[in-house]
């Protein structure tokens, strides 16, 4: 077995909070924690620099490892294999620090990409990404951690960007791999570029515009996504949502989902159906865990 010091002894399976020792069940379990933290997530605040990375991975994984929001150490390159054939490695783990902080610098001389033109700004993101990609400064939960971070950067920017239209097709899904691991290899963001373009929306300044007809509560919907997870909301922010105590109903053939009990800060897990919408908070949102394995996307 791997020498990874991230892993149980002898096993490949992460260290995990709850001390999970199977490896489909830690992922289920992370793919749960991580879709309802995200909620929690878009509070966070501040520039877009490495804090706010550390506090994005923290916040998507807090509550499922002690190194959410910690730079890998001691692992040194990391290399995974693709099912297309070829493999990708990724930065020595002692690099790590020094290297985002180039990146961020380039970032911060760029005005966090403020004022662009939607092609122009669509280049540049994607050449931010697959920099950071490239060091990939965690253990686990890069992917995830990138999209809301290029995510919320993108609103700051006055962009709105939906990493979901790279899920309606498998088509759609593979160019994202394809083009993503092009930038961390070869350094060529151009094909990555492409599918920001297609994931940019109407600018922020444009939305929540009502139109004539629009009743005055009528709220806009919300997404935040990964390939296993849906969430809508039907309010326009999350900040001062209460959440419902008590748990969700049990299923028959569960899988494992998250459940606020009282606010963000408080994860537990239940079993529910996996093709089965969730309400919390008191009905207001709306959450949906379809089965399947993050990684890679």
């Amino acid at each position: 077995m791997s020498e990874d010091p991230y892993y149980y002894p002898g096993t490949d399976v992460l260290k995990n909070l709850k001390n999970i020792r199977d490896k489909k069940e830690l992922e289920r379990f992370e793919t749960g924690s991580a879709q309802l933290r995200s909620i929690a997530a878009e509070k966070l605040s501040g520039l877009f620099d490495i804090n706010r990375l550390n506090a994005t991975h923290q916040a998507l994984f807090g509550k499922v490892y002690e190194w959410a929001g910690k730079f890998r150490e001691n692992t040194g390159t990391m290399t995974k294999g693709r099912e297309a054939g070829y493999n990708v490695t990724y930065g020595n783990s002692s690099h790590v620090p020094s290297q985002l902080a180039i990146v961020f610098a380039e970032l911060k001389k760029e005005n966090y990409l403020k004022d662009l033109p939607v092609e122009q700004f669509a280049k540049r993101l994607a050449h931010f990404y697959g920099e950071i990609d490239a060091v990939h400064p965690y253990r686990d939960g890069n992917s995830r951690t990138l999209r809301l971070f290029t995510t919320d950067l993108a609103k700051e920017a006055g962009h709105s960007l939906d990493w979901d239209r790279t899920l309606h097709t498998d088509a759609d899904r593979n160019k994202l791999f394809q083009a993503r691991d092009l930038a961390v290899m070869r350094a060529d963001s151009s094909e990555l570029a492409g599918v920001v373009l297609t994931c940019l929306t109407e600018r922020v300044q444009e939305r929540n515009v009502p139109s004539p007809e629009a009743e005055d509560n009528t709220m806009p919907d919300l997404e935040v996504a990964s390939n296993t997870q849906q969430i809508s909301s039907h309010q326009s922010t999350q900040e001062e949502t209460d959440i419902a105590n008590g748990p969700a109903p049990a299923k028959a053939d569960a899988t494992y989902i998250a459940q606020y009990l009282t606010r963000s800060e408080h994860l537990e897990i239940t079993e529910i159906e996996s093709d089965e919408w969730v309400d919390i908070a008191g009905g207001e949102q709306q959450l949906r865990v379809q089965t399947g394995k993050d990684e890679g996307w």
